[in-house]
């Protein structure tokens, strides 16, 4: 089975849930609502029930829907992240039935776990509008709901490298290193065009090498921008080139100061009597 044949699968058997959960809750919904009919106990713990089954099964699918590769597709997960909105809103009202109907009968546990429906939360939080993500966050304060998934951000998935790619990374900056050092040997004073290409291909080589060296000045940035969350990254290697690229040494390792302190010491013996 593929993993887009898995995402349709727990996509349907989440519909089908939800429906037999809207079927059982519906008649009784009417009765209470037009003949003030109460549940009994079973009832109560049969809506529970469906209701918790609906809801764990969408929540278990955002847990796996990333490791079958959904998340790769933006359209798909909007679309699944104003599902899970939907949802949220949807488990409000089932909170809300619940805990009307509990109140009556003895010795019926209603509250939900302190970390539930977290996943979803957090796809709402990341993917979804601010203005939505906050009016959402809001609703499950008022009503004394977990809120975890809106505050607590998940880790980070660990990134790992080809094992080609470090070593070749070092080989390739090593060269252009060596490269760059026999040039300056033979164009002491280049140019401002030829500064310019060195200053380029110095940086990016010590960049290269710096890639070699596990965990070096590594940062990482997260931007936020109409609910939509976006990750940038910058490590060793692009610190590196930056701080190289724009450093500009002092004045006597330039070309100029260079030439300046040459012809001055040259003046100053053709003065000497």
């Amino acid at each position: 089975m593929t993993n887009e044949q898995s995402v349709v699968d727990a996509e349907k058997v989440a519909k089908e849930l939800k429906e037999a959960y809207y079927a059982y809750l519906r008649p009784l919904a009417v009765a209470y609502t037009e003949d003030g009919r109460r549940f009994t106990l079973t009832e109560l713990l049969e809506c529970q029930r469906l209701g918790n089954a609906y809801f764990n099964s969408v929540e278990s699918f955002v847990a796996d829907s990333d490791l079958l590769g959904a998340h790769d597709t933006g359209r798909w997960v909007t679309n699944f992240a104003e599902t899970c909105h939907s949802t949220l809103n949807t488990y409000l009202t089932h909170i809300a039935v619940l805990r009307v109907h509990s109140s009556y009968l003895p010795n019926v546990a209603v509250e939900p776990d302190p970390h539930a429906l977290a996943s979803m939360q957090r796809m709402v939080k990341e993917y979804c509008t601010r203005d939505e993500f906050k009016k959402l966050f809001k609703a499950f304060k008022k009503a004394k709901l977990p809120t975890k998934g809106f505050t607590v951000a998940a880790h980070q998935n660990r990134e790992t490298l080809p094992a080609w790619q470090i070593p070749l990374c070092v080989g390739i900056g090593a060269v252009l290193l060596l490269a760059v050092g026999a040039v300056a040997l033979f164009v002491p004073s280049p140019t401002t065009f030829q500064g310019f290409i060195f200053r380029g291909i110095f940086a990016l080589a010590l960049s290269l090498v710096i890639t070699g060296v596990p965990g070096f000045m590594k940062m990482k940035f997260r931007i936020s921008s109409f609910g939509q969350l976006f990750s940038v990254i910058a490590g060793g290697a692009v610190v590196i080139f930056f701080v190289v690229y724009f450093f500009n040494p002092p004045e006597g390792y330039t070309s100029p100061g260079i030439q300046s302190s040459v012809q001055t010491d040259h003046q100053s013996k053709t003065q000497q009597p």
